[in-house]
Formats: C-alpha cells, structure tokens, sequence
C-alpha cells in the first residue's frame, strides 16, 4: 500500500526539495500555498501532512486545530525557529505534530523518519481511530 503525502511550504525550494525525495516511496501532493491545501483536504484524505508552522496565507494552529482528528501532521520550522522561537514548537506539540523538524535537515532524515512513522504501531493506532470529516463524508455521499 502506498501512502499519500500532503507537504505544505511556503518556501518553493524547500517544498520541491521534500517532495521530490517523499515521491521515492510516496504519493505526494505539494501545493503552493496553505489556502490551496485547505481545499485539497476537502476533497482528499491524506495519511500524513508535513505542514510548515509559518504559512503565511493560513492560521496554522487553527488549521491543525481542524484537521488532527484526521489527519497526522509534521511540523517544519525555519532554521532556528526551534530555539529562538519556541512558541512554534509549543504549537506543533500542542496540535498533535507526530514530529518536528527544522527545514535545514536534510530532507533523506525526513523521508526515514516518514517510512519510520507509516511502520509504527502509532500509525496502525491513529489508522484505527481516525475520524473522516464530516464536510468530506456530506460533500461524498452522492458518490457512493
């Protein structure tokens, strides 16, 4: 089974540098802006998200606020954002980020810590337990 990604990134590099190593053993969708990952999630459910905490276009911790009934997230900081402003990690944790990193490591120790992630029982368990949206179930019942 292949596990779709969702990678949200304001910064382009970054973005393509994640995607393009995630899409070595995963489904990947990386749009340009949190806005247009909003509506992705209306449509789409994702097994992980790798979500920048300083989208510029989305209330972020609102936004995780929503989705972490159905969707398990990793927090990218900007480099030192950790340290110097801890409030971003307090965040990620506070959400539900499974982990957090900082954009300058190398994107291969995200996509082990990804493959990592999907081979645990923590994902097995949030599998088992999660809750599909109800605006997704509602917008998708005439499909069926």
């Amino acid at each position: 089974m292949s596990h779709w990604i969702l990678v949200v990134d304001h910064q382009p590099r970054s973005r393509h540098l994640l995607r393009e190593e995630l899409e070595r053993d995963f489904h990947v969708v990386a749009p340009e802006s949190g806005r247009a990952a909003r509506r992705l999630l209306e449509d789409m459910i994702f097994d992980l998200a790798i979500i920048d905490m300083r989208l510029p276009d989305v209330n972020v911790p609102e936004w995780l606020d929503d989705i972490g009934d159905h969707t398990a997230f990793f927090a990218l900081a900007d480099e030192g954002e950790l340290v110097s402003a801890s409030h971003i990690l307090l965040d990620a944790l506070h959400y539900g980020a499974e982990r957090v990193f900082e954009k300058n490591v190398p994107a291969h120790y995200i996509l082990d810590s990804v493959r990592a992630y999907f081979e645990s029982d923590c994902f097995a368990d949030r599998q088992a337990c999660r809750k599909v949206p109800m605006r997704f179930v509602q917008k998708h019942a005439a499909c069926v």
